[in-house]
């Protein structure tokens, strides 16, 4: 039997990742399903039009695994419908951060000082959107979910999927009969590493995008208050766009810093070559963020520091890699590199947990739960 992978919309990075373990493991075995936007690329055969073609395959003994990729609130209706209906199926959700930690009941957490102006229009947004969804028939409430009825609907999921095992013990803190999975889209072919050529580090990196949740301004006053000497790559080439505004209006008060913005899109393969000589990675939010940047720096002799508020900071630090916290930064600390043995180790870290071969291994796994 099949498992359908669903996608709340089109995001072609975590679609074609999908497809391409699953259609390396199990070719043509699997479907896909699209809420929203293009589904070119997938083929007709195994591309599932509607909730009521997946419910047809069910009944018909096609379908074993639900799995979501991303699983929100406004899908709720539709998987206590699945529960109630179908309880010989597997439901599953893989998890990506966002459609959890930005839920009006955690997000407040996420914001630093500057960044609380973003906070009321966060929550605005959140009860415009789940009224919205409400009123269409998905949301379980009007008023955004409460954290008991949030908890009491995943609380009949089958399986969690994650890169991250501490998202997994903050999201079901409240039930461990969920069976939690390590999984991810990403695997060391993915970081484009040049091994031949050796890069002089020399430069310094704040976040990774231009969203509120990365709390830049706090490392950039770090920055200034050390006099900073080294080029600061600020990255903008897609976030909030108020955000990134007054951001930019801000880092003008900073004269004295060689701030470097990049703002056009590029590629990952040309991301990844333009950051190459970063040797500091400074990434200031108290959520899961930036997990392919983080890896990428650890495989590639930087430095990280990570807030140790995130669950990223304490999943890396368990599996015994070498990284830092922002905290140390924000209080006064001096910004320092790790030893080359650390980065020895990091590497090989990065190789032993996230080789094409293990990653796969994963995958197969839940695909032949």
């Amino acid at each position: 039997m099949s498992t359908v992978h669903v996608f709340i919309n089109a995001n072609g990075v975590f679609i074609k990742k999908t497809m391409e373990y699953v259609e390396q493991i199990e070719p043509g075995k699997h479907f896909y399903f699209v809420e929203k936007g293009s589904t070119d690329g997938i083929p007709f055969e195994q591309l599932l039009k509607s909730r009521s073609h997946i419910e047809a395959l069910v009944k018909k003994g096609q379908i074993r695994q639900v799995l979501f990729h991303s699983l929100h609130y406004y899908q709720f209706r539709w998987l206590r419908h699945l529960q109630r209906s179908y309880p010989e199926i597997l439901i599953s959700w893989m998890f990506w951060s966002f459609e959890y930690y930005q839920l009006s009941f955690e997000v407040a957490k996420l914001y630093a000082s500057f960044s609380q102006q973003f906070l009321t229009r966060k929550l605005l947004f959140n009860l415009w959107e789940n009224a919205f969804n409400f009123f269409r028939g998905r949301s379980l409430t009007l008023l955004p979910i409460s954290k008991s009825k949030y908890q009491r609907t995943i609380g009949g999921l089958n399986h969690f999927y994650s890169f991250n095992s501490v998202d997994f013990d903050r999201v079901f803190n409240f039930k461990q009969t969920v069976k939690y999975h390590f999984m991810s889209y990403l695997d060391a072919s993915d970081l484009f590493v040049q091994s031949e050529q050796k890069n002089v580090k020399r430069r310094i990196m704040v976040g990774h995008n231009g969203s509120p949740l990365l709390n830049h301004l706090e490392v950039i006053n770090y920055l200034s208050e050390i006099n900073c000497q080294e080029e600061v790559l600020l990255p903008l080439n897609y976030g909030k766009a108020d955000y990134i505004s007054r951001l930019k209006l801000e880092i003008l008060k900073f004269p004295q810093l060689n701030v470097q913005l990049l703002e056009k899109p590029m590629s990952m393969e040309e991301y990844y070559r333009y950051i190459c000589d970063v040797e500091f990675f400074l990434l200031n939010s108290y959520c899961q963020q930036g997990l392919g940047n983080i890896i990428y720096f650890l495989f590639n002799d930087a430095t990280v520091y990570l807030s140790d508020k995130s669950s990223s900071y304490h999943f890396f630090k368990g599996l015994g890699f070498s990284l830092k916290p922002m905290e140390e930064l924000i209080l006064g600390g001096a910004l320092s590199p790790i030893t080359n043995e650390e980065k020895i180790r990091n590497k090989q870290l990065v190789q032993d947990h996230f080789s094409r071969e293990k990653v796969l291994e994963q995958w197969e796994g839940m695909l032949r739960i």
